[in-house]
């Protein structure tokens, strides 16, 4: 077997080298590559936030452009408008249905993750979270066809069962509860992860203690998991307030704001303002009522977080 040597005297190779070492200029350059973003969205949306303030403050419209400025004039035009005041209740209605059912649904669940075990741990993760990976937009126009009056698998089970169709989005009585079932399927896994998150925080002793001295799971549950619990049903009550407070998608992609205007929430008058009569300021000055509205009731709730 013959072996190939390197003369002697003669130099080795030299190693390729990329020029990208440690004090290269595109490692310099790095730290600000990656932390540009966290600098540079905030300023986006808060100059996105600014202009929304200002332009609502004006007779802003679409077809015409900037022309004066009026104050507070779209507001009070608002606040004089039937319409406003019934996208208002519409819009409370709307959120504290959605807070009310989901949260309790949500603790359920996420006390049965923190227990579940094994293959039914995995089984039940899949399919609570399942609902996480779906845009709301995509999942409302599933359940609208789900729920469609005609062809709809529920109305295709009342059927079989010899009970008659419902209009689920098409019938005033049971239009806004056809959008709970859409809401806390949407959502119901996202309140659930925070809540099973806090349950595994929560410290081992007191129930150690509780099960030595014999407490029934009622009394565990009432009186140790309740409190401890407190700051991350805050935490989801807070995250979900200010969520419906602002919906938009789910309602326009199954109701439009009908039938007549039982589902018309705030944002869909700001929509209509904008898209339908091009009245960009009185539009946004809606909007912007949403956020006061959302921010106002996000600072009451979270003087209520335990200190």
């Amino acid at each position: 077997m013959t072996s190939i040597s390197t003369p002697v005297g003669t130099a080795a190779p030299k190693t390729l080298t990329t020029g990208r070492g440690r004090g290269s200029p595109s490692r310099k350059w790095l730290p600000v590559v990656l932390t540009g973003p966290a600098f540079f969205v905030p300023f986006v949306l808060t100059l996105a936030w600014i202009l929304g303030v200002y332009w609502s403050l004006t007779d802003y419209d679409l077809r015409f452009g900037l022309r004066n400025y009026i104050g507070l004039a779209n507001y009070i035009d608002l606040l004089k408008l039937p319409l406003f005041w019934t996208s208002v209740k519409v819009t409370l209605q709307y959120t504290v249905l959605t807070a009310g059912i989901e949260l309790p649904i949500s603790l359920g669940f996420a006390m049965m993750l923190n227990r579940a075990t094994g293959w039914t741990a995995r089984l039940a993760r899949s399919v609570i979270m399942a609902p996480l990976c779906i845009s709301p937009v995509i999942a409302a126009l599933m359940w609208k066809i789900m729920l469609g009056p005609n062809q709809g698998l529920f109305n295709y089970a009342l059927h079989l069962v010899g009970l008659p169709k419902v209009d689920w989005f098409g019938d005033p009585r049971v239009a806004m509860w056809s959008l709970m079932i859409v809401d806390c399927w949407l959502f119901i896994p996202f309140t659930t992860l925070i809540l099973w998150g806090g349950l595994q925080s929560l410290p081992k002793t007191p129930y150690e203690a509780a099960a030595v001295d014999g407490a029934s799971s009622w009394f565990t549950f009432r009186r140790l998991t309740l409190p401890l619990m407190k700051p991350f049903v805050m935490i989801a009550l807070l995250f979900r307030v200010c969520d419906s407070l602002n919906v938009f998608d789910t309602i326009f992609a199954t109701t439009k704001g009908g039938p007549g205007r039982v589902t018309f929430a705030l944002n869909l008058l700001g929509y209509d303002s904008v898209m339908r009569w091009f009245r960009l300021g009185s539009g946004l000055a809606a909007m912007m009522i949403t956020y006061f509205l959302a921010y106002a009731v996000a600072k009451r709730l979270i003087a209520f977080f335990p200190k």
